[in-house]
Protein backbone atom coordinates (compact mmCIF):
# COMPACT_ATOMS: atom_id res chain seq x y z
CA UNK A 1 0.00 0.00 0.00
CA UNK A 2 1.22 3.52 -0.81
CA UNK A 3 0.02 6.87 0.54
CA UNK A 4 -2.55 7.26 -2.26
CA UNK A 5 -4.10 3.86 -1.47
CA UNK A 6 -4.15 4.72 2.25
CA UNK A 7 -6.02 7.99 1.61
CA UNK A 8 -8.56 6.41 -0.72
CA UNK A 9 -9.28 3.55 1.69
CA UNK A 10 -9.82 5.96 4.59
CA UNK A 11 -11.62 8.80 2.84
CA UNK A 12 -14.92 8.23 0.97
CA UNK A 13 -14.86 10.13 -2.30
CA UNK A 14 -18.44 11.36 -1.83
CA UNK A 15 -17.52 13.07 1.46
CA UNK A 16 -14.72 15.07 -0.16
CA UNK A 17 -16.51 15.99 -3.40
CA UNK A 18 -19.62 16.84 -1.38
CA UNK A 19 -17.74 19.79 0.11
CA UNK A 20 -17.37 21.30 -3.37
CA UNK A 21 -20.41 20.03 -5.26
CA UNK A 22 -24.02 19.53 -4.15
CA UNK A 23 -24.61 15.83 -4.87
CA UNK A 24 -27.97 14.09 -5.20
CA UNK A 25 -28.55 10.33 -5.17
CA UNK A 26 -29.51 8.76 -8.52
CA UNK A 27 -29.80 5.02 -8.03
CA UNK A 28 -26.44 3.75 -6.81
CA UNK A 29 -24.66 6.91 -7.99
CA UNK A 30 -24.50 10.57 -7.03
CA UNK A 31 -24.93 13.44 -9.50
CA UNK A 32 -24.32 17.18 -9.46
CA UNK A 33 -23.12 20.15 -11.51
CA UNK A 34 -19.58 19.74 -12.77
CA UNK A 35 -16.99 21.98 -11.02
CA UNK A 36 -14.68 21.80 -14.06
CA UNK A 37 -16.93 23.37 -16.69
CA UNK A 38 -20.01 25.59 -16.78
CA UNK A 39 -23.31 23.76 -17.20
CA UNK A 40 -26.98 23.98 -16.32
CA UNK A 41 -27.66 20.22 -16.23
CA UNK A 42 -25.91 17.94 -13.74
CA UNK A 43 -23.62 15.70 -15.79
CA UNK A 44 -21.03 15.13 -13.04
CA UNK A 45 -21.37 11.60 -11.62
CA UNK A 46 -19.73 10.01 -8.58
CA UNK A 47 -19.54 6.27 -8.03
CA UNK A 48 -19.18 5.77 -4.24
CA UNK A 49 -18.75 1.99 -4.50
CA UNK A 50 -15.87 2.43 -7.00
CA UNK A 51 -14.44 5.66 -5.52
CA UNK A 52 -14.27 7.43 -8.89
CA UNK A 53 -16.02 10.30 -10.68
CA UNK A 54 -16.79 11.05 -14.32
CA UNK A 55 -18.32 14.04 -16.11
CA UNK A 56 -20.36 13.28 -19.22
CA UNK A 57 -19.99 16.91 -20.30
CA UNK A 58 -16.25 17.68 -20.23
CA UNK A 59 -15.18 14.00 -19.81
CA UNK A 60 -13.02 14.77 -16.77
CA UNK A 61 -12.54 11.69 -14.59
CA UNK A 62 -10.50 10.53 -11.64
CA UNK A 63 -10.40 9.46 -8.01
CA UNK A 64 -10.50 11.58 -4.85
CA UNK A 65 -6.85 12.61 -5.19
CA UNK A 66 -7.24 13.47 -8.87
CA UNK A 67 -10.33 15.53 -8.04
CA UNK A 68 -8.45 17.70 -5.53
CA UNK A 69 -5.39 17.97 -7.80
CA UNK A 70 -7.55 19.25 -10.68
CA UNK A 71 -9.68 21.53 -8.54
CA UNK A 72 -6.83 23.06 -6.54
CA UNK A 73 -4.45 23.20 -9.54
CA UNK A 74 -1.75 21.16 -7.80
CA UNK A 75 0.16 17.90 -8.24
CA UNK A 76 -1.13 14.53 -7.05
CA UNK A 77 1.43 14.52 -4.24
CA UNK A 78 0.34 18.00 -3.14
CA UNK A 79 -3.30 16.88 -3.25
CA UNK A 80 -2.48 13.86 -1.10
CA UNK A 81 -0.73 16.10 1.43
CA UNK A 82 -3.69 18.49 1.44
CA UNK A 83 -6.20 15.70 2.07
CA UNK A 84 -4.04 14.20 4.81
CA UNK A 85 -3.88 17.52 6.64
CA UNK A 86 -7.47 18.62 6.02
CA UNK A 87 -9.05 15.39 7.24
CA UNK A 88 -6.48 14.72 9.96
CA UNK A 89 -5.45 11.36 8.54
CA UNK A 90 -2.58 9.53 10.24
CA UNK A 91 -0.74 7.51 7.56
CA UNK A 92 2.15 5.24 8.60
CA UNK A 93 5.52 7.02 8.73
CA UNK A 94 7.01 4.89 5.95
CA UNK A 95 4.29 6.04 3.51
CA UNK A 96 5.04 9.69 4.28
CA UNK A 97 8.75 9.12 3.71
CA UNK A 98 8.06 7.71 0.24
CA UNK A 99 6.14 10.85 -0.74
CA UNK A 100 8.72 13.20 0.77
CA UNK A 101 11.43 11.43 -1.22
CA UNK A 102 9.46 11.79 -4.46
CA UNK A 103 8.64 15.41 -3.77
CA UNK A 104 12.25 16.35 -3.04
CA UNK A 105 13.18 16.07 -6.71
CA UNK A 106 10.12 17.90 -7.99
CA UNK A 107 11.03 21.24 -9.59
CA UNK A 108 7.73 22.81 -8.66
CA UNK A 109 8.17 21.74 -5.06
CA UNK A 110 11.67 23.22 -5.01
CA UNK A 111 10.33 26.51 -6.34
CA UNK A 112 7.66 26.67 -3.64
CA UNK A 113 10.24 25.88 -0.95
CA UNK A 114 12.51 28.66 -2.22
CA UNK A 115 9.62 31.15 -2.14
CA UNK A 116 8.80 30.06 1.41
CA UNK A 117 12.40 30.64 2.50
CA UNK A 118 12.43 34.10 0.91
CA UNK A 119 9.16 34.93 2.68
CA UNK A 120 10.62 33.81 6.03
CA UNK A 121 13.75 35.91 5.47
CA UNK A 122 11.65 38.97 4.61
CA UNK A 123 9.63 38.47 7.81
CA UNK A 124 12.82 38.35 9.85
CA UNK A 125 14.10 41.45 8.05
CA UNK A 126 10.88 43.34 8.88
CA UNK A 127 11.45 42.82 12.60
CA UNK A 128 14.83 44.58 12.23
CA UNK A 129 13.43 47.59 10.34
CA UNK A 130 11.71 50.18 12.57
CA UNK A 131 10.94 52.32 9.51
CA UNK A 132 9.10 49.52 7.69
CA UNK A 133 7.22 48.55 10.86
CA UNK A 134 6.19 52.17 11.42
CA UNK A 135 4.85 52.38 7.87
CA UNK A 136 2.68 49.29 8.36
CA UNK A 137 1.44 50.62 11.70
CA UNK A 138 0.47 53.92 10.05
CA UNK A 139 -1.43 51.96 7.39
CA UNK A 140 -3.46 50.37 10.18
CA UNK A 141 -2.02 46.85 10.04
CA UNK A 142 -1.71 45.24 13.47
CA UNK A 143 0.77 42.57 14.50
CA UNK A 144 -1.72 39.72 14.12
CA UNK A 145 -2.50 40.74 10.54
CA UNK A 146 1.19 41.07 9.66
CA UNK A 147 1.77 37.53 10.92
CA UNK A 148 -1.35 36.07 9.29
CA UNK A 149 -0.33 37.32 5.84
CA UNK A 150 3.44 36.78 6.40
CA UNK A 151 4.13 40.44 5.51
CA UNK A 152 7.85 41.25 5.33
CA UNK A 153 10.50 43.71 4.18
CA UNK A 154 13.30 43.31 1.60
CA UNK A 155 16.30 45.40 2.71
CA UNK A 156 18.32 47.17 0.02
CA UNK A 157 21.98 47.07 -0.93
CA UNK A 158 24.68 44.44 -1.27
CA UNK A 159 24.41 43.50 2.39
CA UNK A 160 20.78 42.42 1.96
CA UNK A 161 21.63 40.38 -1.15
CA UNK A 162 24.41 38.53 0.70
CA UNK A 163 22.15 37.94 3.70
CA UNK A 164 19.43 36.28 1.59
CA UNK A 165 21.94 34.07 -0.25
CA UNK A 166 23.34 32.89 3.09
CA UNK A 167 19.80 32.24 4.40
CA UNK A 168 18.72 29.98 1.51
CA UNK A 169 21.94 27.95 1.55
CA UNK A 170 20.60 26.04 4.56
CA UNK A 171 18.30 24.23 2.11
CA UNK A 172 21.01 23.89 -0.57
CA UNK A 173 19.81 26.74 -2.77
CA UNK A 174 22.17 29.09 -4.61
CA UNK A 175 22.02 32.61 -6.02
CA UNK A 176 21.30 31.10 -9.45
CA UNK A 177 18.06 29.66 -8.05
CA UNK A 178 16.99 33.18 -7.01
CA UNK A 179 17.80 34.44 -10.50
CA UNK A 180 15.75 31.67 -12.14
CA UNK A 181 12.86 32.47 -9.78
CA UNK A 182 13.03 36.16 -10.89
CA UNK A 183 13.77 37.31 -7.33
CA UNK A 184 17.29 38.40 -8.27
CA UNK A 185 18.36 40.07 -11.50
CA UNK A 186 21.81 40.45 -12.99
CA UNK A 187 23.38 43.82 -13.76
CA UNK A 188 26.86 45.05 -12.87
CA UNK A 189 26.14 43.23 -9.63
CA UNK A 190 23.26 41.14 -8.36
CA UNK A 191 20.21 43.14 -7.29
CA UNK A 192 16.50 42.62 -6.67
CA UNK A 193 13.53 44.70 -7.87
CA UNK A 194 12.00 43.97 -4.45
CA UNK A 195 14.69 45.89 -2.56
CA UNK A 196 13.41 48.55 -0.14
CA UNK A 197 9.83 47.40 -0.52
CA UNK A 198 7.24 46.03 1.87
CA UNK A 199 6.80 42.40 0.79
CA UNK A 200 3.44 40.68 0.51
CA UNK A 201 4.08 36.95 -0.08
CA UNK A 202 1.55 35.36 -2.41
CA UNK A 203 0.24 31.88 -1.66
CA UNK A 204 -1.76 29.63 -3.95
CA UNK A 205 -5.13 28.05 -3.19
CA UNK A 206 -3.62 25.48 -0.83
CA UNK A 207 -1.22 27.82 0.94
CA UNK A 208 2.03 27.23 -0.95
CA UNK A 209 4.25 30.31 -1.39
CA UNK A 210 4.52 30.97 -5.11
CA UNK A 211 5.28 34.69 -5.66
CA UNK A 212 5.62 38.14 -4.15
CA UNK A 213 4.15 41.59 -4.31
CA UNK A 214 6.29 44.54 -3.26
CA UNK A 215 5.24 48.11 -2.39
CA UNK A 216 7.49 51.15 -2.03
CA UNK A 217 7.17 53.05 1.26
CA UNK A 218 10.23 55.28 1.62
CA UNK A 219 9.90 59.03 0.96
CA UNK A 220 11.14 60.16 -2.46
CA UNK A 221 11.16 56.61 -3.87
CA UNK A 222 10.02 57.32 -7.44
CA UNK A 223 9.88 53.74 -8.69
CA UNK A 224 6.57 52.11 -9.63
CA UNK A 225 4.41 51.87 -6.51
CA UNK A 226 3.90 48.11 -6.86
CA UNK A 227 6.08 45.35 -8.27
CA UNK A 228 4.83 41.77 -8.63
CA UNK A 229 6.73 38.57 -9.38
CA UNK A 230 7.01 37.79 -13.06
CA UNK A 231 4.86 34.98 -14.35
CA UNK A 232 6.37 31.51 -14.65
CA UNK A 233 5.05 27.96 -15.09
CA UNK A 234 4.57 27.92 -11.30
CA UNK A 235 3.11 31.42 -10.91
CA UNK A 236 0.23 32.40 -13.21
CA UNK A 237 -1.56 35.54 -12.05
CA UNK A 238 -4.77 34.78 -13.93
CA UNK A 239 -5.34 31.62 -11.88
CA UNK A 240 -4.30 32.82 -8.40
CA UNK A 241 -6.29 34.91 -5.94
CA UNK A 242 -4.47 36.59 -3.07
CA UNK A 243 -5.75 35.50 0.34
CA UNK A 244 -7.91 32.61 -0.91
CA UNK A 245 -6.00 30.08 1.19
CA UNK A 246 -6.89 32.15 4.28
CA UNK A 247 -10.46 33.08 3.30
CA UNK A 248 -11.75 29.74 1.94
CA UNK A 249 -13.52 28.55 5.05
CA UNK A 250 -15.20 31.92 5.67
CA UNK A 251 -16.28 32.10 2.02
CA UNK A 252 -17.90 28.66 2.23
CA UNK A 253 -19.54 29.47 5.56
CA UNK A 254 -21.06 32.74 4.27
CA UNK A 255 -21.61 31.44 0.73
CA UNK A 256 -20.27 34.79 -0.48
CA UNK A 257 -16.92 36.35 -1.30
CA UNK A 258 -15.72 39.96 -1.45
CA UNK A 259 -13.38 40.57 -4.39
CA UNK A 260 -11.01 43.58 -4.41
CA UNK A 261 -8.26 44.74 -6.75
CA UNK A 262 -5.16 44.66 -4.54
CA UNK A 263 -3.60 42.77 -1.64
CA UNK A 264 -3.52 45.80 0.69
CA UNK A 265 -7.30 46.19 0.30
CA UNK A 266 -7.77 42.46 0.92
CA UNK A 267 -5.67 42.55 4.08
CA UNK A 268 -7.49 45.63 5.38
CA UNK A 269 -10.89 44.01 4.85
CA UNK A 270 -9.80 40.88 6.69
CA UNK A 271 -8.51 42.92 9.62
CA UNK A 272 -11.80 44.81 9.83
CA UNK A 273 -13.81 41.59 10.09
CA UNK A 274 -14.53 40.76 6.45
CA UNK A 275 -12.80 37.38 6.54
CA UNK A 276 -14.24 36.29 3.19
CA UNK A 277 -12.10 38.72 1.14
CA UNK A 278 -9.71 37.92 -1.72
CA UNK A 279 -7.89 39.99 -4.35
CA UNK A 280 -6.60 39.75 -7.88
CA UNK A 281 -2.87 40.31 -8.40
CA UNK A 282 -2.71 43.63 -10.17
CA UNK A 283 -4.51 42.20 -13.18
CA UNK A 284 -8.11 42.23 -14.37
CA UNK A 285 -10.42 39.60 -12.93
CA UNK A 286 -10.49 36.72 -15.41
CA UNK A 287 -13.19 34.11 -16.13
CA UNK A 288 -10.80 31.62 -14.52
CA UNK A 289 -10.78 33.66 -11.30
CA UNK A 290 -14.59 33.60 -11.30
CA UNK A 291 -14.67 29.86 -11.96
CA UNK A 292 -12.38 29.27 -8.97
CA UNK A 293 -14.57 31.39 -6.69
CA UNK A 294 -17.73 29.66 -7.95
CA UNK A 295 -16.49 26.46 -6.31
CA UNK A 296 -16.79 28.06 -2.89
CA UNK A 297 -19.71 30.51 -3.05
CA UNK A 298 -22.85 31.51 -4.97
CA UNK A 299 -22.28 35.28 -4.69
CA UNK A 300 -19.38 37.64 -5.39
CA UNK A 301 -19.38 41.24 -4.15
CA UNK A 302 -17.15 43.36 -6.38
CA UNK A 303 -15.53 46.05 -4.25
CA UNK A 304 -13.37 48.11 -6.58
CA UNK A 305 -12.03 51.65 -6.19
CA UNK A 306 -14.58 54.42 -6.58
CA UNK A 307 -12.60 56.10 -9.39
CA UNK A 308 -13.14 55.81 -13.15
CA UNK A 309 -10.56 53.02 -13.52
CA UNK A 310 -12.34 50.89 -10.93
CA UNK A 311 -15.69 51.37 -12.66
CA UNK A 312 -14.23 50.44 -16.06
CA UNK A 313 -12.76 47.26 -14.57
CA UNK A 314 -16.24 46.17 -13.46
CA UNK A 315 -17.69 46.96 -16.89
CA UNK A 316 -15.03 44.79 -18.55
CA UNK A 317 -15.83 41.98 -16.16
CA UNK A 318 -19.55 42.20 -16.99
CA UNK A 319 -18.75 41.34 -20.59
CA UNK A 320 -16.88 38.16 -19.61
CA UNK A 321 -18.79 36.65 -16.69
CA UNK A 322 -21.61 34.76 -18.41
CA UNK A 323 -20.02 31.33 -18.54
CA UNK A 324 -19.69 31.13 -14.76
CA UNK A 325 -22.53 29.97 -12.53
CA UNK A 326 -22.25 32.68 -9.85
CA UNK A 327 -24.14 35.87 -9.01
CA UNK A 328 -22.08 39.07 -9.19
CA UNK A 329 -22.98 42.19 -7.27
CA UNK A 330 -21.29 45.61 -7.24
CA UNK A 331 -20.57 47.49 -4.02
CA UNK A 332 -20.27 51.21 -4.78
CA UNK A 333 -17.68 53.15 -2.79
CA UNK A 334 -17.67 56.94 -2.52
CA UNK A 335 -15.77 58.60 -5.35
CA UNK A 336 -11.96 58.59 -5.01
CA UNK A 337 -12.11 56.10 -2.14
CA UNK A 338 -10.44 52.69 -2.07
CA UNK A 339 -11.56 49.92 0.33
CA UNK A 340 -8.57 50.23 2.67
CA UNK A 341 -8.72 54.01 3.08
CA UNK A 342 -12.51 53.88 3.50
CA UNK A 343 -12.22 51.43 6.40
CA UNK A 344 -9.27 53.18 8.08
CA UNK A 345 -11.26 56.43 8.09
CA UNK A 346 -14.08 54.71 9.98
CA UNK A 347 -16.35 53.81 7.07
CA UNK A 348 -18.69 50.82 7.36
CA UNK A 349 -19.07 48.43 4.44
CA UNK A 350 -22.15 46.61 5.71
CA UNK A 351 -24.75 49.17 4.50
CA UNK A 352 -22.94 49.39 1.15
CA UNK A 353 -22.94 45.61 0.80
CA UNK A 354 -26.65 45.49 1.69
CA UNK A 355 -27.32 48.05 -1.07
CA UNK A 356 -25.13 46.32 -3.64
CA UNK A 357 -26.61 46.30 -7.13
CA UNK A 358 -26.60 43.41 -9.57
CA UNK A 359 -23.80 43.62 -12.09
CA UNK A 360 -26.31 43.97 -14.97
CA UNK A 361 -27.98 46.95 -13.31
CA UNK A 362 -24.58 48.50 -12.71
CA UNK A 363 -23.60 47.93 -16.33
CA UNK A 364 -26.81 49.53 -17.66
CA UNK A 365 -26.42 52.52 -15.35
CA UNK A 366 -22.77 53.02 -16.24
CA UNK A 367 -23.31 52.60 -19.99
CA UNK A 368 -26.24 55.03 -20.10
CA UNK A 369 -24.40 57.91 -18.43
CA UNK A 370 -24.24 61.00 -20.68
CA UNK A 371 -26.02 59.00 -23.40
CA UNK A 372 -27.76 62.11 -24.81
CA UNK A 373 -24.40 63.86 -25.35
CA UNK A 374 -22.87 60.96 -27.32
CA UNK A 375 -22.53 60.91 -31.12
CA UNK A 376 -24.87 58.71 -33.14
CA UNK A 377 -22.10 56.18 -33.68
CA UNK A 378 -21.36 56.06 -29.94
CA UNK A 379 -25.06 55.64 -29.15
CA UNK A 380 -25.37 52.70 -31.54
CA UNK A 381 -22.26 51.07 -30.05
CA UNK A 382 -23.66 51.53 -26.53
CA UNK A 383 -27.01 49.96 -27.44
CA UNK A 384 -25.30 47.01 -29.17
CA UNK A 385 -23.07 46.41 -26.15
CA UNK A 386 -26.03 46.49 -23.75
CA UNK A 387 -28.11 44.17 -25.96
CA UNK A 388 -25.17 41.75 -26.11
CA UNK A 389 -25.18 41.58 -22.30
CA UNK A 390 -28.97 41.37 -21.89
CA UNK A 391 -29.38 38.45 -24.26
CA UNK A 392 -27.34 36.24 -21.92
CA UNK A 393 -29.89 36.68 -19.10
CA UNK A 394 -31.53 33.21 -18.86
CA UNK A 395 -34.79 34.30 -17.19
CA UNK A 396 -37.20 35.80 -19.75
CA UNK A 397 -39.11 37.98 -17.24
CA UNK A 398 -35.90 39.42 -15.86
CA UNK A 399 -34.67 40.00 -19.40
CA UNK A 400 -37.80 41.99 -20.25
CA UNK A 401 -37.54 44.02 -17.04
CA UNK A 402 -33.93 44.91 -17.78
CA UNK A 403 -34.93 45.88 -21.32
CA UNK A 404 -37.60 48.16 -19.87
CA UNK A 405 -35.08 49.80 -17.52
CA UNK A 406 -32.66 50.23 -20.41
CA UNK A 407 -35.35 51.83 -22.58
CA UNK A 408 -36.08 54.36 -19.81
CA UNK A 409 -32.39 55.06 -19.11
CA UNK A 410 -31.53 55.61 -22.78
CA UNK A 411 -34.86 57.17 -23.72
CA UNK A 412 -35.24 54.63 -26.52
CA UNK A 413 -38.59 52.94 -27.35
CA UNK A 414 -38.97 49.56 -25.63
CA UNK A 415 -40.21 47.90 -28.84
CA UNK A 416 -37.07 49.02 -30.65
CA UNK A 417 -34.84 47.29 -28.07
CA UNK A 418 -36.99 44.13 -28.24
CA UNK A 419 -36.44 44.00 -32.01
CA UNK A 420 -32.70 44.56 -31.59
CA UNK A 421 -32.56 41.73 -29.06
CA UNK A 422 -34.47 39.38 -31.38
CA UNK A 423 -32.14 40.29 -34.23
CA UNK A 424 -29.04 39.63 -32.09
CA UNK A 425 -30.42 36.23 -31.01
CA UNK A 426 -31.20 35.26 -34.62
CA UNK A 427 -27.70 36.19 -35.79
CA UNK A 428 -26.14 34.26 -32.94
CA UNK A 429 -28.20 31.13 -33.61
CA UNK A 430 -27.07 31.09 -37.22
CA UNK A 431 -23.41 30.71 -36.22
CA UNK A 432 -23.57 29.17 -32.76
CA UNK A 433 -22.86 25.50 -32.11
CA UNK A 434 -25.23 23.44 -29.96
CA UNK A 435 -24.52 24.43 -26.33
CA UNK A 436 -22.19 22.08 -24.47
CA UNK A 437 -24.72 21.08 -21.85
CA UNK A 438 -27.28 20.23 -24.55
CA UNK A 439 -24.86 17.83 -26.18
CA UNK A 440 -24.34 15.80 -23.04
CA UNK A 441 -28.01 14.85 -22.83
CA UNK A 442 -27.82 12.72 -26.00
CA UNK A 443 -28.47 9.12 -24.88
CA UNK A 444 -25.44 6.87 -24.91
CA UNK A 445 -25.74 4.04 -27.45
CA UNK A 446 -24.59 0.85 -25.76
CA UNK A 447 -22.98 -1.75 -28.01
CA UNK A 448 -22.74 -5.34 -26.87
CA UNK A 449 -18.96 -4.83 -26.78
CA UNK A 450 -19.38 -1.91 -24.35
CA UNK A 451 -21.66 -3.98 -22.17
CA UNK A 452 -19.25 -6.93 -22.08
CA UNK A 453 -16.32 -4.70 -21.19
CA UNK A 454 -18.27 -2.92 -18.43
CA UNK A 455 -19.57 -6.17 -16.97
CA UNK A 456 -16.10 -7.73 -16.82
CA UNK A 457 -14.60 -4.62 -15.23
CA UNK A 458 -17.29 -4.47 -12.58
CA UNK A 459 -17.27 -8.20 -11.79
CA UNK A 460 -13.57 -9.08 -11.99
CA UNK A 461 -13.18 -9.20 -8.20
CA UNK A 462 -15.64 -12.13 -7.99
CA UNK A 463 -15.55 -13.63 -11.51
CA UNK A 464 -12.60 -15.35 -13.22
CA UNK A 465 -12.55 -13.17 -16.33
CA UNK A 466 -9.64 -15.08 -17.89
CA UNK A 467 -12.07 -17.80 -19.00
CA UNK A 468 -13.66 -15.16 -21.26
CA UNK A 469 -10.39 -14.52 -23.12
CA UNK A 470 -12.00 -15.84 -26.32
CA UNK A 471 -14.33 -12.81 -26.19
CA UNK A 472 -11.82 -10.27 -24.89
CA UNK A 473 -9.43 -10.83 -27.79
CA UNK A 474 -12.19 -9.78 -30.21
CA UNK A 475 -12.62 -6.35 -28.64
CA UNK A 476 -10.98 -3.29 -30.14
CA UNK A 477 -8.30 -1.20 -28.44
CA UNK A 478 -8.21 0.21 -25.83
CA UNK A 479 -10.89 -2.04 -24.27
CA UNK A 480 -9.06 -5.23 -25.21
CA UNK A 481 -5.72 -3.95 -23.86
CA UNK A 482 -7.28 -2.84 -20.57
CA UNK A 483 -8.87 -6.23 -19.94
CA UNK A 484 -5.71 -8.14 -20.89
CA UNK A 485 -3.79 -5.97 -18.44
CA UNK A 486 -6.43 -6.72 -15.81
CA UNK A 487 -6.05 -10.48 -16.37
CA UNK A 488 -2.29 -10.17 -15.99
CA UNK A 489 -2.57 -8.17 -12.77
CA UNK A 490 -5.19 -10.53 -11.34
CA UNK A 491 -2.82 -13.47 -11.90
CA UNK A 492 -0.17 -11.70 -9.85
CA UNK A 493 -2.58 -10.54 -7.15
CA UNK A 494 -5.66 -12.67 -6.50
CA UNK A 495 -6.96 -10.05 -4.03
CA UNK A 496 -6.74 -7.20 -6.57
CA UNK A 497 -9.38 -4.51 -5.97
CA UNK A 498 -10.96 -2.14 -8.50
CA UNK A 499 -9.41 1.03 -7.00
CA UNK A 500 -5.92 -0.47 -7.10
CA UNK A 501 -6.28 -1.57 -10.72
CA UNK A 502 -7.87 1.74 -11.79
CA UNK A 503 -5.08 3.78 -10.14
CA UNK A 504 -2.45 1.95 -12.18
CA UNK A 505 -4.00 2.89 -15.54
CA UNK A 506 -2.92 5.90 -17.56
CA UNK A 507 -5.22 8.92 -17.81
CA UNK A 508 -6.89 7.90 -21.08
CA UNK A 509 -7.59 4.34 -19.94
CA UNK A 510 -8.94 5.63 -16.61
CA UNK A 511 -11.38 7.76 -18.60
CA UNK A 512 -12.48 4.79 -20.74
CA UNK A 513 -13.18 2.75 -17.61
CA UNK A 514 -14.82 5.58 -15.64
CA UNK A 515 -17.33 6.64 -18.26
CA UNK A 516 -18.60 3.06 -18.65
CA UNK A 517 -18.58 2.15 -14.96
CA UNK A 518 -20.74 5.13 -13.96
CA UNK A 519 -23.17 4.52 -16.84
CA UNK A 520 -23.66 0.81 -16.34
CA UNK A 521 -26.46 -0.33 -14.03
CA UNK A 522 -24.64 -2.41 -11.46
CA UNK A 523 -27.86 -3.51 -9.76
CA UNK A 524 -28.91 -5.49 -12.83
CA UNK A 525 -25.42 -6.73 -13.61
CA UNK A 526 -25.46 -10.22 -12.08
CA UNK A 527 -28.69 -11.32 -13.73
CA UNK A 528 -27.74 -9.72 -17.08
CA UNK A 529 -24.17 -10.98 -17.39
CA UNK A 530 -25.02 -14.36 -18.90
CA UNK A 531 -27.35 -12.67 -21.39
CA UNK A 532 -24.54 -10.25 -22.36
CA UNK A 533 -21.94 -12.97 -22.89
CA UNK A 534 -24.35 -15.14 -24.88
CA UNK A 535 -25.42 -12.26 -27.12
CA UNK A 536 -21.77 -11.38 -27.72
CA UNK A 537 -20.96 -15.03 -28.51
CA UNK A 538 -23.77 -15.34 -31.05
CA UNK A 539 -22.74 -12.09 -32.75
CA UNK A 540 -19.05 -13.01 -32.98
CA UNK A 541 -19.29 -16.80 -33.34
CA UNK A 542 -17.46 -16.96 -36.68
CA UNK A 543 -14.53 -14.92 -35.35
CA UNK A 544 -14.43 -17.01 -32.15
CA UNK A 545 -14.05 -20.15 -34.29
CA UNK A 546 -11.39 -18.55 -36.52
CA UNK A 547 -9.33 -17.54 -33.48
CA UNK A 548 -9.82 -20.94 -31.84
CA UNK A 549 -8.54 -22.74 -34.97
CA UNK A 550 -5.49 -20.48 -35.00
CA UNK A 551 -4.78 -21.33 -31.35
CA UNK A 552 -5.20 -25.06 -32.11
CA UNK A 553 -2.76 -24.79 -35.01
CA UNK A 554 -0.19 -23.07 -32.77
CA UNK A 555 -0.62 -25.76 -30.10
CA UNK A 556 -0.17 -28.56 -32.69
CA UNK A 557 3.03 -26.94 -34.02
CA UNK A 558 4.29 -26.80 -30.44
CA UNK A 559 3.37 -30.51 -29.95
CA UNK A 560 1.17 -29.50 -27.01
CA UNK A 561 -1.49 -32.23 -27.19
CA UNK A 562 -2.97 -31.25 -23.80
CA UNK A 563 -3.59 -27.70 -25.04
CA UNK A 564 -5.16 -29.03 -28.27
CA UNK A 565 -7.63 -31.21 -26.32
CA UNK A 566 -8.47 -28.28 -24.03
CA UNK A 567 -9.18 -25.95 -26.97
CA UNK A 568 -11.35 -28.55 -28.75
CA UNK A 569 -13.35 -29.09 -25.57
CA UNK A 570 -13.82 -25.32 -25.19
CA UNK A 571 -15.12 -25.00 -28.75
CA UNK A 572 -17.66 -27.74 -28.14
CA UNK A 573 -18.79 -26.09 -24.88
CA UNK A 574 -19.16 -22.68 -26.55
CA UNK A 575 -21.04 -24.21 -29.50
CA UNK A 576 -23.60 -25.69 -27.12
CA UNK A 577 -23.79 -22.39 -25.25
CA UNK A 578 -24.11 -20.03 -28.20
CA UNK A 579 -25.48 -22.04 -31.10
CA UNK A 580 -27.41 -25.07 -29.86
CA UNK A 581 -29.26 -23.25 -27.05
CA UNK A 582 -32.09 -20.78 -27.67
CA UNK A 583 -31.85 -17.69 -25.40
CA UNK A 584 -34.55 -15.71 -27.10
CA UNK A 585 -37.12 -16.37 -24.37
Amino acid sequence: MNLFDFIKSNLPIADVIGEYVTLRATGTYLKGSCPFHSEKTGSFTVSPHRDIFYCFGCHESGDVIGFIAKLENCTQIEAAKLLTERYNLQPPEELLKEVQSAASIDKKKRYFLLCELVAQWCQESLKRSPQALEYLKNRGFDEETITRYSIGYFPGGHKGIKSLIAYIQSEHFLATDLIQANIFQEGKTLYSPFEERIIFPIQDNIGQFCGFGGRIFLPHDDRAKYYNSKESPFFIKGSILFGLDIAKRSIQKQNAVILVEGYTDCIALNQYGHKNSVATLGTACTPEHLAILARYADQIYMLYDGDAAGQKAIVRLTENCWNVNIELKVVSLPNREDPASFLVQGGSLKPLIDQASGIIDFFIQHSSENFAQKTLKQKLETVEKIIEIIRYIPDRLKRDMVLQETAQALNVPFDTLVKELASANTQQRSIKQVPYEQKIDVPYIWTIEDKLFSALILLFETVDIEKYSYAIELLNAPLKDILLLLIDKKKKNKQLKFTEFWSGLDKNDQQEVSKRVVRFNQDALKEDFEFIINKFGKKHWKNIIINAKQHIKEAQEANDSRRVKELLKNIQTLKIKFIDTDYSN
